[in-house]
C-alpha cells in the first residue's frame, strides 16, 4: 500500500499494471457527504458514506480490467477505510469540492504514467467487478475505432449526472461535476476533440442522495438476494431503514 499525501508532497507512485484502468475515487469529508440525506439520516450518513465506499472499493476489487485504486479526500475516517480496503490514497490539505479533488488524482495519476482512468463516486452501492468489467471492455472496443482518446459516460437515474466516467487515452479532462454534469461532461469531450461514448448500467446508474434513492436500492436488494450481503445494505437494516417487506431473517 503506498500513500499519496497532498499535504507533504510525496509523489505519485507508478500503477501497480499500466495496462489496466486506475480507478479514481473522490470522498467528500463525512461532515460534508449526503446532506440531502440530512432530515432522513441524521448523523447516520456518515456512516452511511463509509459503508457505500467499503462496497464500491471492493467491486473495483472484482473487476478484472482494473489495476488500482486511488482514493481522494481530506476526511481522516475515509484515509482509514480506503488504506484498510488496499486504496491507494491521495489526502487533501482540505475539501475543495469534487472538481478539485478529480483534477488532482487525474494529474497525480497521469504524472504516474496511467493513461486509463475511470472515475467512479463512493455512492454507488450496486456495482460490481462485473459491472466494470462490462463497461470497460466498451471503451476498449471504441478506442480502437478513433485516432484521439474516448471519454465513456454513464448517466444517473435522471439521467443528469455523471456515475461513471472512463477517460481512455487522455491527457487532460474539463471535469464539470455537478447540475447536469452528463451533458456538460459530453459537450466538454467533444470540445477537446475526444469521442464521447455513452455507457448504459442500472446498476451504476443508481446514487443514493435521497430517501427515494434509498427506497429504490431497498426494493432492488429484496428481490435479488446477492445484493443483500453489502455493507450498505446491512447497515440500513441494521438501522431500521429496510421496510418490513424488504427485511430478511
Amino acid at each position: 500500500m503506498t500513500i499519496i499525501d497532498l499535504q507533504n508532497g510525496q509523489p505519485a507512485v507508478p500503477p501497480d499494471r499500466v495496462a489496466g484502468f486506475q480507478m479514481l475515487v473522490p470522498v467528500k469529508t463525512l461532515a460534508d457527504a449526503k446532506r440531502r440525506l440530512e432530515p432522513t439520516m441524521g448523523a447516520l450518513r456518515a456512516d452511511l458514506t463509509l459503508a457505500m465506499l467499503s462496497d464500491v472499493i471492493n467491486a473495483i476489487r472484482g473487476s478484472s480490467r482494473v489495476s488500482g485504486t486511488l482514493v481522494v479526500t481530506a476526511d481522516a475516517a475515509v484515509a482509514e477505510l480506503a488504506t484498510a480496503h488496499g486504496a491507494h490514497l491521495l489526502r487533501e490539505a482540505s475539501s475543495g469540492g469534487l472538481n478539485r479533488a478529480l483534477e488532482a488524482g487525474f494529474a497525480q495519476l497521469r504524472q504516474a504514467g496511467a493513461t486509463r482512468i475511470a472515475i467512479v463516486p463512493a455512492d454507488i452501492p450496486l456495482l460490481t467487478g462485473a459491472d466494470l468489467d462490462h463497461v470497460l471492455q466498451s471503451i476498449e472496443t471504441h478506442r480502437g475505432t478513433v485516432r484521439r482518446g474516448v471519454i465513456g459516460l454513464c448517466a444517473s437515474r435522471d439521467g443528469k449526472g455523471t456515475n461513471l466516467m472512463c477517460l481512455d487515452q487522455v491527457d487532460e479532462c474539463d471535469f464539470r461535476y455537478g447540475r447536469n454534469s452528463f451533458h456538460l461532461h459530453r459537450k466538454a469531450a467533444l470540445a477537446a476533440g475526444y469521442r464521447p461514448v455513452t455507457l448504459t448500467s442500472q446498476r451504476i446508474s443508481l446514487d443514493i442522495d435521497t430517501r427515494a434513492d434509498i427506497d429504490h436500492y431497498l426494493a432492488i436488494c429484496a428481490r435479488h438476494p446477492a445484493y443483500r450481503c453489502s455493507h450498505t445494505w446491512r447497515f440500513l437494516q441494521a438501522h431500521g431503514f429496510a421496510t418490513a417487506g424488504d427485511r430478511v431473517g
